[in-house]
């Protein structure tokens, strides 16, 4: 897997499991496959059992599971987790475990706001009180609103 150039099943297929001659199929074949009659769809569906058998091999091959396990195991989340690929999850579980391990008190999550130069937490942003609604960060539209209000006045001062 190291020395693979490209990660599409053809070449995977090829290089892992010595399967040869196999045909990608392009978004625009599927659709004039599909519209040309009952052997075409049949031919496709073979051809989409057969990319699952493939894929299923190449995780055989791989060992996807008992190395997704592992995993799991050593960063103490869940699994399905793993599986779908939250990899900063799994990283920051690692360090959270790694820190108790050490006897480190473990750092508070804060998140910061994207348009904010200042790199201010939410949390500061959160405690005050015009941002009191329930299910999280709300947004203060008065702005918005006196933007509106100043381009209905410049409309009308055009049109008298």
């Amino acid at each position: 897997m190291r020395g693979a150039t490209t990660y599409a099943l053809a070449a995977l297929a090829q290089t892992q499991l010595g399967v040869r001659g196999r045909r990608s199929l392009e978004p625009r074949e599927v659709a004039q496959l599909l519209g040309s009659g009952s052997q075409n769809v049949c031919g496709l569906l073979r051809h989409a059992a057969e990319d699952c058998r493939l894929v299923e091999r190449l995780a055989l091959r791989l060992q996807v599971l008992p190395l997704s396990k592992q995993l799991t195991a050593i960063s103490g989340n869940l699994l399905a987790h793993t599986l779908k690929g939250k990899r900063a999850e799994r990283i920051e579980y690692l360090l959270l475990h790694e820190f108790h391990r050490m006897k480190y008190l473990a750092p508070e999550k804060q998140r910061y706001d994207a348009d904010d130069d200042d790199d201010v937490p939410f949390s500061v942003l959160d405690s005050s009180p015009s941002h009191d609604a329930g299910g999280g960060f709300s947004f203060d539209f008065e702005p918005f609103r006196t933007a509106s209000v100043r381009v209905r006045q410049t409309a009308g001062a055009a049109m008298a």
